[in-house]
């Protein structure tokens, strides 16, 4: 999923910049950043957990 949205984030922050300036776009896209890698690790146990939970075992125990 994050490789899809390389492309769509080099143009939101060449876009940023061009609108706030370097400076902004730094703190704004530092912070953007965090925020969204915060929000990834606290929903990926409630949405990722049936799927592991569930997978069947590779090893023939």
């Amino acid at each position: 999923m994050a490789a899809l949205s390389l492309a769509d984030t080099a143009l939101l922050t060449l876009l940023a910049e061009a609108v706030f300036g370097l400076l902004w776009d730094t703190s704004i896209g530092a912070f953007a950043s965090i925020l969204g890698a915060m929000l990834a690790f606290l929903m990926a146990p409630s949405t990722c957990s049936r799927c592991v939970w569930c997978r069947p075992s590779r090893s023939s125990r």
